[in-house]
């Protein structure tokens, strides 16, 4: 699979060594790669002289390249404040569900993106102060952490800061995605007896509102037959099948265009298949779109509260038992 990576924000001057490196090691004892980006290419220079080169621009920052963003602070941070493509950027991998964290008066940067909109966040700084403007509940603790979204307060605090992004990223692995727009249905209510009756594993269908089904989790897909009715992805940890409509395998690919292909590593809500629903319809019995786990048999599933999701919300969480 594609090498989980994260880009660090950092300001191009007066930046916190401390908490740029002490974040970094942190992930790599994880395997997880970091990217440095800053408002100029080049060289950055810390608070102390310290100096290191950034790898991209903050214009070159791509979102489905990484698996979530990490903003360092440093006396140079407010800088970034009033930067917009900082701000959009938070903004941007925070809408995707991607992760979010922030070090110290990094925080203001996440506030005006309204990342910490009714949410606890840890800061320091004049940062307190841009949390609670932009609608955000300054919190005088250490770490804070809700879903994706991560802070802390203090450059003392970095080694646990790169710890918690980690922490957060394996979670993740045990959740399953929306891949699709509609009304979500169980899987009991399926009119088939191997989703029905859990042969296949445990999930839910949805019905869907639109044409494009995306990958569920981030993985290599595993199988992705030609005719499109189905593809399986794994993450490492979880193997998910997601299966479009009832018995549309006798279709032999009519209404189904691939958008993916077997082998390939592919990120959570990336586009695989493409369907035409009136064809579906039409020809099958339904279209119900179908995610079950197949890998864990003892699997437990904890859904969604809500009759109908969004694509690239959370589906269901699971029990899995990732590395902790």
């Amino acid at each position: 699979m594609k090498k989980t990576a994260f880009v660090i924000v950092v300001p191009s001057a007066n930046y916190n060594d401390q908490e740029l490196k002490q974040t970094t090691e942190a992930l790599g004892m994880h395997d997880i790669k970091t990217i440095i980006a800053s408002d100029i290419k080049g060289e950055l220079k810390s608070e102390r002289g310290e100096r290191v080169k950034s790898d991209l621009s903050l214009d070159e920052v791509k979102l489905n390249d990484f698996d979530g963003i990490a903003f360092i602070g440093g006396k140079g941070t407010p800088a970034l404040w009033n930067n917009r493509k900082a701000v959009a950027l938070a903004k941007e991998f925070y809408e995707a569900d991607k992760i979010v964290g922030s070090i110290g008066e990094a925080a203001g940067i996440l506030a005006k993106a309204g990342v910490f909109k009714n949410i606890p966040a840890a800061a320091d700084g004049a940062a307190c102060d841009l949390i609670i403007e932009n609608g955000g509940n300054f919190s005088d603790s250490s770490i804070e952490i809700k879903d994706n979204v991560i802070s802390v307060k203090l450059a003392d605090n970095s080694t646990t800061f790169g710890q918690g992004l980690a922490d957060i990223l394996e979670k993740d692995k045990a959740n399953v995605y929306a891949s699709v727009s509609g009304k979500i249905r169980k899987l009991a209510d399926v009119d088939d007896e191997a989703f029905s009756q859990g042969m296949l594993g445990e999930g839910l269908a949805i019905d869907p509102v639109e044409n494009i089904i995306c990958a569920p989790v981030k993985g290599l897909i595993e199988t992705l037959p030609k005719t499109g009715h189905a593809f399986g992805i794994t993450n490492g940890l979880l193997e998910v099948l997601v299966h479009v409509g009832i018995d549309t395998v006798k279709l032999n690919g009519e209404g189904f265009k691939l958008l993916a292909k077997e082998g390939e590593d592919v990120f959570k809500g990336q586009p695989i298949i493409e369907i035409n629903k009136d064809l579906i319809k039409k020809n099958c019995p339904s279209d119900t779109v179908i995610t079950v786990i197949t890998n864990l048999t003892d699997i437990k599933i904890f859904p969604t509260q809500n009759a109908e999701v969004k694509k690239g919300q959370l589906l269901f969480a699971t029990n899995a038992p990732y590395d902790k």
